[in-house]
């Protein structure tokens, strides 16, 4: 019998990546969950107006909703390099879900906030999150959802981001 837990290479791993179960093993299946719940989530968006939406603006979304943040502190927040937030910030701002402006404690930094279209975004994205759960669950049954958010709740404490979970904070993984 294999071991509960599995690593690629492991003894007890099939030969096709699988762990002997029906389907991919538990990581793969994760990615492609994921993959399958933000492609959903574009095309939803996408329905409600918000065409060029990109998976990294979920996460500055989420970061600035409850205010400006200066460029380094979103960096710092999504753990991720100033270039990039500003390469993030640039797609954005053309998009027009941003705007940057001067700190009014200092005329010489930049904070950073959503705009109308950035907000009404956000809440697009978030009532489309909950229609994704409710075709799940008409899909699959509120008992194997409600008991995969118990999962994944336990997996993301195990990872040491329960607090994080807590705050519905959460950073971009590549």
């Amino acid at each position: 019998m294999a071991s509960v837990s599995r690593r690629a290479g492991v003894s007890g791993e099939a030969a096709d990546g699988t762990d002997g179960t029906d389907g991919p093993d538990f990581g793969v299946l994760l990615a492609i969950a994921f993959r399958a719940y933000v492609d959903r989530l574009h095309v939803l968006l996408a329905a409600q107006g918000f065409q060029r939406m990109r998976p990294t603006f979920g996460y500055t979304f989420r970061a600035l909703q409850h205010g400006a943040l200066a460029p380094g502190e979103l960096a710092e927040r999504l753990d991720i390099s100033k270039q990039a937030v500003g390469k993030i910030l640039d797609e954005m701002e053309d998009e027009g879900f941003v705007r940057r402006e001067a700190d009014p404690a200092d005329g010489r930094q930049k904070r950073v906030r959503l705009t109308e279209r950035g907000i009404a975004a956000w809440q697009a994205a978030v009532r489309a999150a909950g229609e994704i759960e409710a075709e799940l669950r008409s899909q699959a049954g509120g008992p194997a959802v409600d008991g995969a958010r118990v999962a994944l709740q336990v997996l993301a404490a195990h990872a040491g981001s329960g607090a994080e979970t807590a705050a519905r904070r959460a950073r971009p993984v590549w």
